[in-house]
This record gives structure tokens, sequence and C-alpha cells, in this order.
């Protein structure tokens, strides 16, 4: 049975939507026949994020119209959590100049769910929220792109990725 791994990370306060890392990992992820799913490519447009529905969601917030946004995001919530439920893993990028609650509801998620989960923090290993390593297991916080992928590449014959 083939792999599957969710990418978490920001996308509605990143300026490409966290479009560029996930393009990266993803095609990481293909070359090791790991299945990619991506909360930007969503198969339908239920929970559809791009940049379209962000500035649908600006307007929402400049209108007031708290309850359109809350049903949109919802909406958002609900098929990236489901995304969530249905991987073996989770990649997950955390930026700490960029807030992002919905990453951090995934990592959590993901635990719960007893997934592997693998996080890459773009500031560095040491910089780590203190809280995501009573979460996660040290040796699956990552300082790069390159450490994490190396790490992966190692273990992901073993069987190691997966429980």
């Amino acid at each position: 049975m083939k792999k599957s791994c969710y990418l978490a990370g920001p996308i509605d306060r990143c300026p490409d939507l966290g479009i560029t890392w996930r393009k990266k990992i993803s095609r990481f992820l293909n070359k090791l026949n790991i299945k990619v799913n991506d909360p930007l490519l969503k198969s339908s447009e239920k929970g559809k994020e791009d940049l379209e529905s962000r500035e649908l969601r600006t307007s929402c917030k400049k209108r007031k119209d708290y309850v359109s946004l809350s049903k949109i995001m919802r909406e958002i919530r609900n098929e990236d959590l489901k995304l969530v439920k249905e991987s073996d893993i989770v990649i997950a990028n955390i930026d700490l100049e960029i807030y992002s609650c919905g990453t951090l509801e995934e990592i959590f998620l993901a635990k719960k769910l007893k997934k592997k989960i693998f996080v890459r923090v773009k500031q560095g290993k040491i910089n780590t929220p203190d809280w995501l390593f009573g979460v996660i297991d040290h040796k699956f916080i990552f300082s790069s792109w390159g450490e994490l992928q190396n790490f992966i590449e190692k273990n992901e014959n073993k069987n190691s990725l997966t429980k």
C-alpha cells in the first residue's frame, strides 16, 4: 500500500500561500513513491485555498462579514483535517516569523492519531517552540529541508516512516 503524506504549514499569511516549499518537497516525496496530500491542491472546490479564496476572506474581513468568513474557514479547516486523517505521515513547515494556528492543530491531530510527524523549523531546531518537544520526538525535528530529506531517504525503505 502506498504511503501518503500531508503537508502542514502556513498558508493565509504567506506571500506565496506556502506554494514554493510544498512544490519542492512534493517532488522529493513523489520520487519515493509517497502520495502527497497538499492542502493547496484539493481535488474538489470544497475548502479551496488559493488567491481567489484569500481575496474573498480579506473582503469578508474588510466588510466585517465574520459570519461568511467563519463559514469559509470551517470548510477549509474540515477539509484540511480530513486530509491529515487520511495521511500516514505529516511533514510540517514551521516559520516562526509567520503566525500559523492551523499548522499547530494539524500537528496535534496527527499526534493524537499516532501519525509519523516530521517538522522543519526555518529558524533551526534550537529555536523550535519548547511545547513541540513535548509533542514530537526531537529526532524528527530538523533545521533544514536537506536534513529532513536525508532522514526520510535513509529510513523510507525500513518502513520506519509509518508507525
